[in-house]
This record gives C-alpha cells, structure tokens and sequence, in this order.
C-alpha cells in the first residue's frame, strides 16, 4: 500500500518524482565514478524506483526479476534501480539477473541505494546469465547512522561478468556486509571490485567473497577499505578465497587498505590455491570415491560464505543454485571426464 511502500518504473518517476529522483541518483560530478554510471545515466531505459516509508518493516522479501529476451539482432540494455529505505524502515529485496543465449547481449546495470537513520536493508543477488552474454552491475550505497547494509552476490555465467560495489559508511554506527561466491568454467571471466569508506567514526565493515574458477576460466577480485581522516574506532575486515580447478584457470586478487585515522581494526587477506591433497586422501581413504570427494569439499568451501546470509530462505535457495552448479555437468563432474581421461 502507498502508506508501507511506493512503487513506480523508472520512467514514471522521472515525470512524476524528478526531485525525489535527482536527490538519490549517483553524483555524477565524483570523479571516481565508473564511467559504466555515466552511460547507464544517459540511456537508462528499464528499471524501478522503491521507496519504503518511515519506520515501515516489511517481513516479506520483495523480488526484482531483470530478464533480457532474445532478439535477432544485438541487445544494449542500461536498466536502472532506485532503492530508498527510510528511517528506521526495514526491508530485504532478491534480484535476479536472467539472460538470453545469444553473444551480442550487453547489459550494462546501475542499482542506487539510501538506507535511512537506524534502517536495514538486505540485498541479495544472483546472476544467472548465459555463457555469451556480458554482464556490468554497479552498485552505489550510502547508509545513514545506526543503519545496516547486507548484500550478498551468486555469480553464475556470463562471458564476462564484472561486479561493482561501493558502500559508503557515511554515519557513526554504520554497518555493512558485503559477500558473494562465483562459480565459473569454460571462458567465463567474473571480476568483483568493491571499495568501502569508513566516513564516519565508529562503523563497521565485513567482507567475505569465495570462488571456484575451472578449464580456462578467470575471476578478479579487487576489494578496497578506505578510512577517512577522522573515521576512529572503525572495524574492517575482508577476505577473498578461491578454487583452482585446472591449470588454465587464473585468479587475479588485488586487497588494499588506505588508512587516514590511526585508531582503528582493519585486516585483509587473499587466498588462491587447489583442493587440498591431505583431506582428499584422508576421504578416499575412508571409501569416499574421488569424484565425490572432490564435490563434497567444494560445496564445504562454498558453504561457509553462505553463512554470511542472514535470512534463511535465501541461504537455502543460493546453496541449492550452488548444488545445481556443482552437480551438474559442470565444474565437479566436469573435472571427473578429465580425471579418467588421464
């Protein structure tokens, strides 16, 4: 109802909401904006804007499905979100991305976010496209004081697939959560680019991303904590793992931390390496077949970032995404064929 939520596709709001509209779309005058905004800005065609009204709680996820259909001819697509949690509101959202099997589909998607004082907001994500299509998301959150921000990304597909998210802790007691797993094969390539700024003082950041890359697929990761000048007593954190599964596969990972304030709790790490050899002897060795093995300690690296969801329902959705992936004729079954090839 108009007094819980307000609902209205882009092109609505830029006739009906313009001031409401231009207060919440990213600035495009920051020099450090991705050039892909600036595009989407300029052809922004699709999308939604919502809106959930003060203290307005909604228990319910609401579901953005984003379906590029196939056409004869190539496909450009610059669809654009607005979410606005207001004060003290409370709302989870799960948006899909579903793509056409043709090569000549781009998508280029902006989603911008305001979380309200003492908000929260729960996005998850999960991007399912096709092997030939590519794939640009860029997402822009600023949250408020005493708000809360937990996103959550399944990466799946896609030629090239590039996940941007910036988050910005802009008031004292500001937390944020921001996760994801991917899981590429063949020449897929997924690159996830994350900076979070500690604006404020006392905030707090978490990071946690897993990858399983196989044949000549690639994965990038460059996450990036940067505390401002008088941002004390803030808490970082950010790790980023990944699974080789062949030689062809490349990992790329670029963890940085740039630190103007001198009281503060920041880590990072950065992992790349193969299934571990001791734990696949110690199952074969209790009868486990190799194949087996192998998937069961996939979906055991897989399923502890999965803990990083906090609604059940979603958990329990992306793990069965993951098992589908793992269990099909991709990645763990896929590595069998070469297994008895050899």
């Amino acid at each position: 109802s108009q007094d819980r939520i307000q609902l209205y596709p882009i092109s609505e709001a830029i006739v009906s909401q313009p001031e409401m509209l231009k207060s919440n779309l990213s600035d495009l005058s920051n020099d450090n904006l991705s050039p892909f905004v600036a595009l989407n800005s300029a052809f922004m065609e699709s999308g939604i804007v919502l809106r959930v009204l003060p203290n307005v709680v909604l228990k319910k996820p609401i579901e953005i499905i984003d379906l590029t259909i196939k056409t004869e001819t190539p496909i450009m697509r610059h669809p654009r979100n607005i979410l606005v949690i207001d004060e003290g509101a409370e709302a989870t959202l799960i948006k899909t991305h579903l793509g056409c099997s043709a090569k000549d589909c781009f998508t280029n998607a902006v989603t911008d976010i305001s979380v309200g004082r003492s908000g929260k907001l729960r996005l998850y994500t999960v991007q399912n496209n096709s092997q030939g299509s590519v794939h640009l998301s860029t997402t822009n959150t600023n949250i408020a004081s005493q708000a809360s921000f937990e996103t959550f990304s399944f990466t799946s597909g896609g030629h090239i697939s590039r996940s941007e998210m910036n988050v910005n802790l802009n008031g004292v007691g500001a937390d944020c959560n921001v996760s994801g797993t991917f899981l590429m094969r063949g020449q897929e390539h997924c690159d996830t680019t994350t900076l979070i700024e500690h604006v404020a003082p006392e905030t707090n950041s978490r990071e946690i991303f897993k990858g399983i890359l196989d044949d000549e697929s690639r994965g990038v990761f460059q996450g990036k904590i940067l505390v401002h000048k008088d941002a004390q007593r803030i808490n970082g954190h950010q790790l980023s793992k990944t699974l080789l599964l062949s030689n062809g596969a490349e990992m790329d990972a670029k963890p940085e931390l740039e630190i103007y304030a001198d009281d503060v709790k920041c880590s990072h790490g950065a992992t790349t390496g193969q299934l571990d050899e001791t734990s696949m002897f110690y199952m074969r060795s209790r009868g486990i077949p190799e194949p087996l093995a192998r998937e069961l300690l996939m979906q055991s690296f897989i399923g502890d970032v999965l803990n990083e969801i906090s609604n059940d329902n979603v958990r329990e959705g992306i793990l069965g995404l993951v098992l589908e992936r793992l269990s099909s004729n991709n990645l763990a079954p896929h590595t069998e064929q070469k297994n008895e090839g050899k």
